[in-house]
Formats: C-alpha cells, structure tokens, sequence
C-alpha cells in the first residue's frame, strides 16, 4: 500500500506545481492550435500560388502571413513549455527515487503510451493527407517544369 501513497502523493505534488488552471491551459492550447491552422492555411495557399505562377509578389505576401502566424504560434506555445519542463524536472526527479525497477517500468510505460499514440496518429495523418494530395490533386510535369527553370536560374 506504500507504493500506491506514494504514487497518489506524486500525482499531487506534480498537479500543485502547475503554474496555469485548466482553463488557462485550455485557452493557451486553442490559441496555439488556432495560429498554427491559420499557418498551415496560408502555408499550403502560399505554395500553391508559387508553383503556379514561380516568384509572385502574392505568394511572398501570404508567406508573410503564414510567418507571423507561427510567430504567434511559438509565443503562445512558451508559456506551456514553460510549464511542461516543470513538471518533467519532477516527475524525473520522482522517478529517480523509486526503487522497485517493476514499478519504475510501469510508471514509464504509462507515461510513454500516450506520446506514441501521439505520434502515431500524427504519422498516419501525414499519410493521409500526402495521399490525399497526390490522388486529389495531382501536379502537371509542366507545372513542376516551370516551377523548376524559374528557381534555376538564381532569382529568388
């Protein structure tokens, strides 16, 4: 039962060391998620423009945009590293002082199984949309011709 206590009793010490509620965490994951579409959307809309019509005042303005957009998305992104590493430096610090190496592997596996999830639904998004891409909207070779003679020729 001591382990299961100290389990409880590291669970607290790690929420009491989180600096924003969960509603602030909330709002600051929206706002990221929020600038980081507005990114991608003028990103994609951005190299679109340019691979149709190669070196357009236009395509540069909304990569302009696409560039602030991640501007903000990194500043709103700070605050939740900020925190994140907190709580890391503890729960490593937790870690360290277990001593059952069953316990320490359960307490590492549960906090791995999510990120993997994570990252695995991020590859498989990727997939779909490059497949989308491809199948969808596929790009002439007359296109990717253009787009390539113009960006050889040194103009930037």
């Amino acid at each position: 039962m001591q382990v299961n206590d100290n389990i409880i009793e590291m669970d607290e010490t790690i929420k009491s060391d989180r600096i924003f509620t969960t509603a602030q965490r909330t709002l600051l994951k929206s706002m990221v998620f929020i600038f980081l579409m507005g990114a991608a959307c003028s990103l994609i809309t951005s190299s679109y423009m340019d691979l149709y019509s190669p070196g357009s005042l236009q395509a540069r303005e909304v990569s302009d945009i696409a560039k602030l957009f991640m501007l903000f998305t990194v500043l709103s992104c700070l605050p939740l590293w900020i925190e994140k590493g907190i709580v890391i430096k503890k729960w490593v610090t937790y870690i360290d002082s277990i001593t059952d190496k069953d316990l320490k592997r359960t307490e590492i596996l549960k906090v791995l199984k999510p990120i993997v999830k994570h990252v695995a639904i991020i590859c498989i998004m990727i997939i779909i949309a490059c497949v989308f891409i491809q199948l969808y909207n596929p790009i002439s070779p007359e296109t990717i011709d253009n787009y390539i003679q113009y960006y050889s020729r040194g103009r930037v």
